[in-house]
């Protein structure tokens, strides 16, 4: 149980990484 919640979290971690990676691309991209 607590494997799954930690393997979601983590899941979770990556997606709202690469989600905060391409924002502050695109935001590069318009500046530049």
């Amino acid at each position: 149980m607590v494997l799954s919640i930690m393997i979601l979290t983590e899941i979770e971690g990556t997606a709202e990484t690469m989600f905060f990676l391409e924002v502050s691309f695109k935001s590069l991209e318009f500046h530049f």
